[in-house]
Order: structure tokens, then C-alpha cells, then sequence
């Protein structure tokens, strides 16, 4: 969410009555993820890891400096332009997703085109993480680094075994801790995703389980960041069953708040004035900053709306939602699951999805805030939905009354001219593209005539498997194996994506 809009919307809505969000100081961000390594194996989702961090960070009112699959010298340039950045910041983050390297001491982030066969060139083909720390030490402001860089790396085995480097302190499980110093003294955190000498998992989902937690818990309203980590590192160590901790080094001289919210008082005379002149500008300004958590979904967010309103008209709502992001209530952080579970996934979906209907028909309206909340292609990959999901928007659409044809997953020219005329009925800006208030307002909204055509058609959403038997002849094992799993993380994603629209809007 774009802070200054919202801001802009809160002053105009509240008139004296106002809740404002503190970004005046200067925020950089360095954002980099490299997943298409040419001489190695490619790494499913430090791009995608790195796009998520850069609209989150965006949203907490960082100018942020990205690139995407980046060779030695696109690095070179990204860092040069960071560093431009960086002189005047009070506040500096940097985030690197991809393979990492530790010798002799010294921690290196990999570039896609790096190739490490020999004594000589590997300096030439890497960067030296110390000298994006020397950028970030620059400015007088706290830093964050962020390296979710400890996967395991063959090239970094391969090195090893190159003739010359066998008086080399080489590292072939992931980096080596960092020294604050080189950080200046004005405060910072230094994250690693996993333990230093460890691997860290590059996830099966749409993000690593360092990133996941990252996101969910980096946009906590008026926390301090110390107290961020721990929650970090809870939800990592359940993602992966305990395997994967993630290390932090602070050393902030004072508390860290990426996204303070002040509230300010108003006088009772000042209220009944504004009361009497707008008829709801109390309830205007209450649902505006629920609306708000609900955009995050941080739990911190919806904490923060309870404590200003603890008998607000959404307090029931909020309650739910918390219950809902605890770690050991929340399904989508379910990673295992069997083989006839996946077989039976349509069916099990189905009644799921009946079982998650409301007693009464559910209808989301457009807030000032949703409507102001830009959608882009971005947005909409954030959403992090697989070929099911797509498949039901595409359906939902159809119910809707807005005819995208037969629902197989593909968001081609029709998919997006239903999105737009549905954007456009809705009251959104009409773009073809979703967010994530505007896809729970669609789940929502059409709910009721989705459970009801899914209860009469249970195989409508079921994946579609091809009769010829040449095809079956080139289909391995291996491949179907994959495919029921990717049919049965897409059902447990789904059903989750209904539990939370329904359960933030009952």
C-alpha cells in the first residue's frame, strides 16, 4: 500500500479525527534476487522473494533500488545506484536472495553468470558482499541486511576441487558471520536465514520460509524490530519443522519501528463537532485503520486497531484475524501432506469450501482505502496463485456475470477484460489486474453462488489429464508425483485464500 496515499486519504476522511503513518525520515532499500544462475542450478524463488520484499518495503515508505537475475556488471550498476542513494538515508535495508559464498573469511553474493572453475577468475566473477556493507556504513542512519544467501551452492563444492584453491578457507555451506563494524556504529541487524555454515531452505511454495515470515511479520505496526526477529524466527523454525533458525545480530542503540502509527487524541468538544458535521467520521477513521490492518494482514496491525478500539464495530472481525495469523492456526503454513490426500483433492476442496460458508450471504463494499490501494501485475503476483486458484477466479468471474470462458488457469485478453469490467463494476480502478483487497472482495462477493455451483459440479475446478496414451507413455513417475503434490498444495492454498477473505469479512 502506497503510506503517502494513505495518509493523504486519512487527513481528507478525518478532518481533526486522524491516525497518520510516520515516514518523513529518508528510507533506501538495496533489493536483489538472482535465480537464473547460467553454470549452476537455478534457485526457484529469489526472484520471486526479492519482488515481495521490494512492494512490501515500497509500502513502508522505502525508495527502493532492485534487480532481478543480475550478472557481475548489472550488479556492479545496481550497487553504484544504491550507493547514490544511500549518502543522506536515516534508514538503509539491504536484501539479497540467491546463492552466497563464503572464503578466507569473506562473504560473497553470486552473480547469474558467475562460472568459478578456476584459481584465478572466481574473484572476477563475484561480488564482495563487504563492499554493498561499505555503501550501507556510509550513511549516518540504521541499517538492516537481510541474506537469505545460505542455500546449498555446487559451486561453491566445485570450487572447492579446482586445483590451486586447496590453501583456500572455503565455506560450501553457506556464509560466514559478519562484523558489525563494518556497519558503522549508528545501529543495525544483521539477519541471516539460517545458522552461518548453514543451509537455508529455498522453500516449496511461491517464497523460501525465511521470506514468508519476513513479509508477515516486517510491516508490524509500532514494533520495535527487536521484537520482530523473535517472530521471525518462530515462524521459520515451524515452517520447516524446526531445521532452518534464523540468526540475528542487533546492535541498535534504540528501538526500530518500520511502520509507526501515531494516533492522535482529540478533544471531546473537537469529536462532537466532527461528529455532527460528517454524521460518521469516528466509525470513518475506525474503518480506515481496520481497513489498514486488513490490507497488511500483519497481526501487529490488527493488535494496533484493538488497542485504539477494543469495542470498535470491527473488534470481532480483528479478534478472528489474529486467531487466524497465529502461526498454529494458520493452514497455509502446512507443508506436508499424502499422496491420497492429493487424489482426493477435488472432493476434499469442495467440502472445505462448504464448510468455510457463512450462516449469512457475505458482501464486501469498496472502501476509500481499497479503492485508493493501486493493482498491478506485481500486486497480483503477490497473491502467489497457482493454476487452481487462477481457475476459480476465472469461475467466480463467470458467476459474477462476466463471461471469461471455460476456466483453465490462463489470464489471456478475456480473463483480464473480466477482471477490468468487474474492477470497473466494483468501483476499482478497471486495469485487468488484482490486489489482494479486491481479490477478497471477490471471493466474498460471490461466494454463495461459488459453493452452491461447486456442491452441484465437484470435478468442475479438478485438473484436466490428457487420454492419449502417447502422452501417458512420455509422463514419468516422477512428474505425476509432482503434479498431485502441486494439485494438493494449490487446494490447501485455495481453501486458505477463502478462510481468510471469509473470516476477515464475517
Amino acid at each position: 500500500m502506497n503510506r503517502s496515499i494513505l495518509a493523504a486519504i486519512w487527513a481528507i476522511c478525518a478532518a481533526p479525527l486522524f491516525a497518520t503513518i510516520a515516514t518523513a525520515e529518508k528510507r533506501v532499500a538495496l533489493v536483489v534476487g538472482n535465480s537464473d544462475y547460467v553454470s549452476t542450478s537455478v534457485l526457484s524463488n529469489p526472484e520471486r522473494d526479492a519482488r515481495a520484499i521490494a512492494t512490501k518495503l515500497e509500502s513502508l515508505g522505502f525508495d527502493v533500488v532492485e534487480g532481478y537475475n543480475l550478472g557481475y556488471e548489472s550488479m556492479r550498476d545496481t550497487v553504484r545506484s544504491f550507493a547514490r542513494e544511500t549518502r543522506d538515508a536515516d534508514l538503509t535495508v539491504f536484501y539479497y536472495a540467491g546463492h552466497g559464498i563464503a572464503i578466507d573469511n569473506v562473504n560473497y553474493v553470486v552473480p547469474i553468470d558467475a562460472r568459478m572453475d578456476d584459481a584465478v577468475d572466481w574473484e572476477f566473477e563475484v561480488y564482495a558482499l563487504p563492499e554493498i556493507l561499505r555503501v550501507i556504513g556510509r550513511s549516518e542512519g540504521a541499517s538492516l541486511v537481510f541474506l537469505d544467501a545460505c542455500r546449498d551452492n555446487p559451486m561453491a563444492q566445485k570450487l572447492a576441487k579446482v586445483r590451486g584453491m586447496s590453501t583456500r578457507s572455503l565455506s560450501t555451506r553457506g556464509l560466514t558471520p559478519i562484523a558489525f563494524d563494518t556497519l558503522g556504529t549508528t545501529g543495525s541487524v544483521i539477519s541471516y536465514a539460517t545458522e552461518p555454515g548453514q543451509v537455508a531452505m529455498d522453500g516449496d511454495g511461491v517464497n523460501s520460509p525465511f521470506t514468508i515470515a519476513l513479509l508477515r511479520h516486517i510491516g508490524a505496526a509500532n514494533t520495535d524490530f527487536a521484537a520482530i526477529t523473535s517472530l521471525i524466527t518462530r515462524d521459520v523454525l515451524e515452517m520447516t519443522a524446526g531445521e532452518q533458525r534464523p540468526r540475528f545480530d542487533v546492535s541498535l542503540t534504540g528501538p526500530l519501528v518500520l511502520n509507526k502509527v501515531e494516533i492522535s487524541a482529540v478533544p471531546a468538544t473537537t469529536t462532537k463537532t466532527a461528529v455532527a458535521t460528517t454524521g460518521s467520521a469516528s466509525l470513518e477513521v475506525e474503518k480506515i485503520m481496520f481497513d489498514t490492518a486488513r490490507e497488511t494482514g500483519d497481526m501487529a496491525d490488527y493488535q494496533a486497531y484493538l488497542d485504539a478500539y477494543p469495542n470498535g464495530a470491527f473488534a470481532v472481525l480483528a479478534r478472528n484475524a489474529i486467531t487466524r495469523l497465529k502461526p498454529e492456526s494458520n493452514a497455509l503454513d502446512t507443508t506436508g501432506t499424502t499422496e491420497a490426500a492429493a487424489e482426493n483433492s477435488t472432493k476434499s476442496f469442495a467440502q472445505a469450501t462448504l464448510n468455510y460458508r457463512s450462516a449469512d450471504p457475505l458482501y464486501l463494499t469498496v472502501t476509500p482505502v481499497a479503492r485508493a490501494t493501486i493493482s498491478s501485475q506485481a500486486t497480483e503476483q503477490l497473491l502467489g496463485m497457482n493454476k487452481l486458484q487462477r481457475k476459480a477466479v476465472q469461475l467466480r468471474l463467470n458467476l459474477a456475470g462476466y463471461n471469461v470462458g471455460r476456466p483453465d488457469g490462463i489470464f489471456g485478453r478475456g480473463t483480464r477484460a473480466g477482471v477490468s469490467s468487474w474492477q470497473a463494476q466494483a468501483g476499482y480502478a478497471p486495469n485487468g489486474y488484482l490486489n489482494m483487497a479486491q481479490h477478497q472482495t471477490l471471493v466474498a462477493n460471490t461466494e454463495p453462488a461459488f459453493a452452491q455451483y461447486i456442491a452441484a459440479n465437484p470435478n468442475a475446478l479438478k485438473a484436466t489429464t490428457s487420454s492419449s496414451k502417447s502422452s501417458k507413455k512420455t509422463s514419468s513417475k516422477k512428474s505425476s508425483k509432482k503434479n498431485k503434490a502441486n494439485n494438493n498444495a494449490a487446494v490447501g492454498a485455495f481453501i486458505g485464500g477463502v478462510a481468510a477473505g471469509i473470516l476477515l469479512s464475517k
